[in-house]
């Protein structure tokens, strides 16, 4: 079973975790072609997906999970690694563009707290990309991989997790269709499977990958605006309204 960042590193440096690697940064850099000039953010174990933009981002920062540590990353002399909880980024608000969660929200003790955090820390319209095991696909039964611990979701579940936190869903691709086999020969047909898994098996794939970006809302207030109690225990409701007042001219 992986436990720390060290066995999660150790996967990525083998065979299969170089062909899961291949597969699934060329998916990603697919949804997110050009990042130049912006802040890029990753959180669970991205660094084998976020050096992708490392040579066209203003600012790239990854963080691991609290729990299993982080390594010195890119580099040990000038890393831009860090520890962080789930529901508490150490970052001000909207300050990325982008948020990458890879092996994230499978191990997250509240999905919500993540997604709440990943959308405070993401600028108006910032992207989102979440790599999430899929829980009909044969890699979360092996549990010697990285997509067979923790908790995998369906394609529903994880819609309705991003839409309730008020994320607009842009594509939902599912992706890594090679079995879970150290295999050389698995290895050699994955890019055909890539290409034909999405169309002929789908809920076999191995991961969704969801790209979704932020919904920006104002929380509504009585009228006259001051903030009455909400009555009943409820909670506030958040409505659409336009960025600026227009008004008429006589």
């Amino acid at each position: 079973m992986l436990i720390t960042a060290k066995d999660y590193d150790d996967f990525y440096l083998t065979r299969t975790g170089r062909m899961v690697r291949n597969v699934l940064r060329h998916r990603i850099r697919k949804n997110w072609p050009n990042v130049k000039g912006a802040r890029v953010f990753g959180y669970g174990f991205t660094y084998p997906y976020l050096d992708l933009f490392l040579p066209e981002a203003e600012l790239c920062i990854g963080a691991g999970r609290i729990e299993m540590g982080a390594p010195a990353w890119p580099n040990k002399e000038s890393s831009a690694s860090l520890l962080a909880a789930s529901a508490a980024f150490p970052f001000e608000q909207s300050f990325f563009d982008h948020v990458l969660l890879v092996h994230a929200m499978e191990h997250a003790s509240s999905v919500r707290g993540m997604l709440q955090e990943s959308w405070r820390v993401l600028r108006g319209n910032g992207r989102l990309i979440l790599v999430v095991p899929n829980r009909t696909g044969l890699w979360s039964m092996a549990s010697w991989s990285p997509f067979g611990v923790g908790t995998p979701y369906s394609r529903m579940q994880i819609v309705d997790f991003l839409r309730q936190e008020q994320f607009d869903i842009e594509s939902v691709t599912p992706a890594l269709f090679a079995l879970p086999s150290t295999k050389e020969f698995t290895h050699k047909i994955a890019p055909s499977l890539e290409k034909v898994g999405p169309y002929i098996m789908p809920a076999l794939s191995g991961v969704y990958i969801i790209e979704c970006t932020k919904k920006l809302y104002a929380r509504a207030t009585p009228s006259g605006g001051s903030k009455a109690p909400v009555r009943g225990g409820g909670r506030w409701v958040y409505v659409p309204r336009p960025v600026t007042n227009v008004s008429k001219k006589s």
